[in-house]
């Protein structure tokens, strides 16, 4: 829904579901980024947005979406601010990037393997990190 840009839509239903479940870490980072994205140049949306993102970090550190919404909030604010603001705020940002961008990559069992098909070796092209 995010992608299809109807934040209004977006922050309804996260709403909702936030009223079912208050704990919900997926409908908070969405209520904030709806607040944040549905007018970028309205102060007060802004600042509701942040407030949920910090919420939502604080509720739930260890979850991504809660920081890439906290990080989306800071980018669009510093986009408001002006080049040489956003220059110095910078700094802000920095704690929510890596949390966001972190997966957890779990081992593969024999179980999670194919198990039928020829092994093919990996092109030269595909080969390069």
């Amino acid at each position: 829904m995010q992608d299809a840009g109807k934040y209004a839509e977006l922050e309804q239903l996260a709403q909702a579901r936030l009223k079912t479940n208050n704990a919900d870490a997926e409908a908070s980072a969405a209520l904030s980024l709806a607040l944040t994205l549905v007018d970028t140049v309205d102060a007060k949306r802004l600042e509701a947005g942040a407030n949920q993102a910090r919420l939502c970090t604080e509720q739930h550190p260890n979850v991504a979406v809660c920081h890439l919404a906290a990080a989306q909030n800071l980018s669009m604010q510093m986009i408001n601010m002006g080049m040489v603001k956003a220059m110095r705020s910078v700094g802000t940002l920095k704690p929510y990037l890596p949390r966001a961008t972190r997966r957890r990559l779990k081992r593969p069992t024999s179980a999670s393997l194919p198990t039928s098909g020829p092994i093919r070796p990996m092109s030269k092209t595909h080969a390069r990190v």
